[in-house]
């Protein structure tokens, strides 16, 4: 497993997103597709199947969390609605049956 750290000057904030390699399904970080990316208002996940998910977080890179509604489900995929975020740098925490992946993006 890799941990990810991000530290800030006041120490008070830190944001940790791990990310893993799910072996029993041989699944990779790189096989996860998130798109597009810089992304506006709809985000798609591919790469997974559906029931696989167990949640999906969104981070600022303060560490603070944002609820996304997960609009709509399919067999391999996800869509999320981001329009409500600011601009700027998120990274998308999608927990599996396996463990914990993620994505950067960027919002416009």
């Amino acid at each position: 497993m890799k941990i990810v750290k991000l530290f800030f000057p006041d120490s008070t904030s830190a944001c940790q997103i791990a990310t893993s390699i799910n072996k029993r399904h041989n699944l990779v970080d790189a096989e996860i597709i998130v798109f597009p990316n810089p992304v506006k208002n709809k985000l798609s996940i591919q790469g997974l199947a559906s029931e696989q998910i167990r949640s999906v977080r969104v981070f600022d890179l303060l560490g603070n969390a944002f609820q996304i509604n997960v609009e709509n489900r399919e067999s391999s995929s996800l869509q999320m609605n981001l329009s409500q975020l600011v601009k700027g740098v998120y990274f998308i925490q999608i927990e599996t049956e396996s463990g914990f992946i993620a994505k950067k993006i960027v919002k416009q």
